[in-house]
């Protein structure tokens, strides 16, 4: 039996397999690289347009996390990606953080090598068109286009609307308008025709997020904030499509990294540098929109045992006497 040590985030752990490069050649080859793009076509073509609006951004949302599992693969676990990915559900995001970051405290096996999304693009195009301004542009273009996808991927509303789309669908489809006006009376409504539209999305993602009203402990009072994010269908067509590309080159690279021939991999990049930034054009004037009902500051904080001795003491429902007053 073979092994290998590798690390996820902080923490060691030992492959073992009877033959461990075999096992992950494997793997990287028989990866669909391009299934991103299928699925972007699929949508595209849809008559459906709604539904497949929030079917894009469900594709942006996993395209995303797969990205980001091979660049931390390629970082801890080069020789080993498929071990990485598979277990690395509960450091993903701290690993996406800490290399925004640069911590260097991060452990990796990329000897010479710093933490940042640039060092990792010097390792994806190591081979790729050596010393030329070919491959400089494409490091720099690639480093530039994971450091603001990783803003995104780490960005609190994105991962809340990413669980909320993908565990039992708890969204509505649509962006929101906001319109702005100065009343010229005290008391009276401004006209719809004198107000200022400020946004009008047609595509976006519309849920709740339901949280503790303080971090107490002990604490069982949860309150609701509607969220609603606007998005561009412009912008998610083109970066799933950078995405998909950069995983395409990630995996090409481990590929090489793993015993594969340099000949059998290639490489795609982008001609114009701006391209790799270019869909962040399509950025919402207001990104999104957050809804608090009622008076959350005279919601009162109660235990488990307040609940119990409310349920105990007055039957079912039995919450009344702990109502904020109106």
């Amino acid at each position: 039996m073979e092994n290998a040590i590798f690390f996820i985030g902080d923490d060691p752990y030992i492959l073992w397999d009877v033959d461990i490069k075999k096992c992950n050649l494997d793997f990287l080859k028989n990866f669909d690289t391009r299934y991103y793009d299928y699925l972007l076509e699929l949508h595209l073509t849809s008559n459906d347009e709604r539904r497949a609006a929030m079917s894009l951004r469900l594709t942006y949302h996993h395209a995303l996390e797969t990205l980001f599992s091979f660049l931390g693969a390629l970082l801890q676990s080069p020789n080993f990606p498929n071990a990485w990915i598979t277990q690395n559900r509960r450091v993903l995001n701290g690993v996406v953080r800490r290399i925004s970051e640069q911590d260097q405290t991060l452990p990796t096996i990329l000897y010479n090598k710093s933490i940042s999304w640039e060092s990792l693009a010097e390792v994806v195009f190591d081979r790729f068109s050596p010393g030329t301004d070919k491959q400089k542009k494409a490091i720099e273009g690639f480093s530039e286009l994971w450091g603001m996808l990783a803003a995104e991927f780490l960005d609190k509303n994105r991962i809340d609307e990413n669980n909320c789309i993908k565990h039992g669908f708890r969204v509505s489809s649509g962006g929101c308008a906001l319109s702005v006006g100065v009343q010229k009376e005290k008391g009276v409504p401004c006209s719809t025709d004198q107000m200022t539209v400020l946004e009008n999305s047609e595509f976006g993602t519309g849920f709740d997020r339901i949280q503790r009203i303080s971090d107490e402990k002990n604490n069982r009072s949860l309150s609701i904030t509607h969220f609603v994010l606007n998005w561009r269908v412009e912008k998610m067509t083109s970066l799933i499509r950078l995405i998909s590309l950069s995983i395409q080159n990630i995996v090409g690279s481990l590929r090489i990294i793993g015993g594969e021939s340099p000949v059998e991999v290639q490489f795609n990049v982008l001609t114009d540098p701006e391209d790799y930034t270019r869909p962040w054009v399509y950025r919402p004037v207001i990104p999104y929109v957050s809804t608090k009902f009622g008076c959350h500051d005279s919601i009162p904080k109660l235990s488990r045992e307040d609940l119990l001795t409310c349920l105990r003491d007055s039957g079912f429902p039995g919450f009344s006497e702990y109502a904020p007053e109106s």
